[in-house]
């Protein structure tokens, strides 16, 4: 008798973070976006963040994820897929959201 699985879904912090650096000016921006699914749908998800970030900014674009299969682990328990410009970076980090640390009303984090 086979067993057959479910895919585990669960639900996922993504983190939009672009560096823009210059001669003069060093500057960032985030997003942060929440997404369910399963870790392989995680994947596809950050490729295809990347692919249609770099169909609206096509200008100076060096290299990135190009695929699912490409994202990488990032830190142990996150994916993350990047797309680089000539002059930025952009990055979009998934972590589950039960993996989130606590902070509490005193600073300390758990």
């Amino acid at each position: 008798m086979a067993i057959t699985t479910k895919k585990y879904c669960t639900d996922w912090m993504i983190i939009k973070m672009i560096i823009k650096t210059t001669e003069k000016n060093f500057c960032s921006s985030t997003g942060l976006y929440r997404f369910y699914g399963a870790r392989e749908d995680v994947r596809k998800l950050l490729a295809n963040m990347v692919h249609q970030h770099k169909e609206k900014n096509p200008d100076g674009y060096c290299r990135g994820t190009e695929c699912a299969e490409e994202v990488d682990l990032y830190k142990g328990d996150a994916l993350q897929s990047y797309a680089e410009y000539d002059s930025c970076k952009v990055t979009f980090t998934a972590l589950e959201y039960a993996s989130i640390c606590h902070i509490l009303d005193d600073g300390t984090i758990r």
